[in-house]
């Protein structure tokens, strides 16, 4: 829900893989077709570059002369080039047509980018070659589960699963690499999120138009509108154009956030009784004598404030922030009167409940029930 921010030690690890896939493509482009394996074998590791070094350790030597002897490589390595410096434009769902590829060189694609994507973020000489400043453990994709987690402990898709340890996180191709393999090793195409997002409910599914968490704060585009009960999600409203209302629903399509927030909704209600016990003590304890209604008013008010104030802070570090922030908003503005009423009723204000029909003769809930 809330945007990433992506850290200078992140951003170092993608200069090295762009430079990584830059230097694979020039060599095996450069190399000479009609040399055989064994030449280019010993031409791609010769210990004179970067490249070298890693093939000359790595299985990257036999990717390179295959992709040498592919008769589309720079068709290949051109629509490499159009995802990943267009990668903003197939977001928003303009995606150039693939070439038309034969099935072997499709197949010898998806061989190289796995390959990448499997073992050579993980191959030490590459990382000493490429990252030469990272410092990390060998498992390259369980450092950025950890380091994404350290700076934002909540999953970035749904708001609700806590991320903050590479355990209990995983990293979604938000293109798929099954349809997007030369996205596979892309930093901007990996985001680490709950296991149940990637998992069990995105795979390998995409509605384009879609928010991005590296490029849009998604809970700026849609409010949470409900009940007063908050026993149901009511509406949902659009607070953007066109285009990112397209946006919020796909991306509540995608993540089925409609029933996983309806699961929680009893959090929510917990942290409203607790608003309530907060402001009814505050009250008591301050034993007005007039003008109890405005008093109590102010109480509410400010209670609703702070709450505000601290949910903010939380964003991206406690679950549901976006739904609890969105419900204090309602109860600020929408819900306040009938808030108000609900607690004069409770601390037994006659004077606003003998002035107020809409009380008169109804069964107020029970300021305990959260579920």
């Amino acid at each position: 829900m809330w945007k990433l921010s992506i850290t200078e030690e992140v951003l170092d690890i993608d200069r090295g893989i762009r430079e990584f896939i830059s230097d694979f493509f020039e060599v095996a482009i450069n190399s000479d077709a009609n040399k055989n394996s064994d030449e280019l074998r010993k031409e791609v590791t010769n210990g004179e570059s970067r490249i070298g070094r890693v093939a000359a350790a790595t299985n990257v030597k036999d990717f390179i002369i295959s992709l040498a002897k592919c008769p589309q490589r720079n068709i290949i390595k051109n629509y490499y080039v159009k995802l990943t410096t267009k990668y903003l434009d197939l977001v928003d769902g303009v995606i150039p047509p693939p070439p038309k590829l034969p099935l072997k060189s499709q197949s010898l694609v998806r061989e190289i980018f796995d390959y990448f994507y499997e073992s050579i973020l993980n191959s030490k000489t590459f990382q000493k070659e490429y990252i030469p400043k990272y410092t990390g453990p060998t498992e390259l994709k369980v450092y950025l589960r950890d380091i994404f987690g350290t700076n934002r402990k909540i999953c970035p898709y749904c708001d609700i699963q806590w991320i903050g340890h590479a355990d209990h996180s995983s990293i979604d191709h938000f293109f798929p690499k099954s349809n997007f393999p030369l996205l596979s090793i892309f930093i901007s195409n990996l985001i680490v999120s709950c296991t149940g997002c990637n998992d069990r409910i995105k795979k390998a599914k995409l509605l384009l138009p879609l928010f991005h968490p590296y490029f849009h704060q998604v809970a700026d585009h849609f409010e949470f509108i409900f009940d007063y009960e908050c026993n149901f999600i009511v509406d949902i409203n659009f607070t953007d154009q066109r285009d990112s209302q397209v946006r919020v629903i796909n991306y509540f399509e995608m993540f089925k956030l409609e029933e996983m927030y309806a699961s929680v909704l009893y959090k929510v209600r917990e942290d409203r009784r607790k608003l309530r016990e907060t402001v009814k003590k505050l009250f008591l304890a301050s034993n007005p004598l007039d003008d109890r209604e405005r008093i109590l008013r102010n109480i509410l008010l400010e209670e609703i404030n702070n709450s505000i104030a601290q949910i903010i802070l939380k964003r991206g570090f406690f679950d549901l922030t976006k739904i609890k922030y969105d419900f204090l908003l309602s109860l600020k503005t929408s819900l306040f009167e009938t808030e108000l009423e609900y607690l004069c009723s409770h601390l037994k204000l006659d004077n606003r409940i003998g002035n107020n029909s809409r009380l008169e003769g109804s069964t107020l809930p029970d300021p305990n029930k959260i579920a």
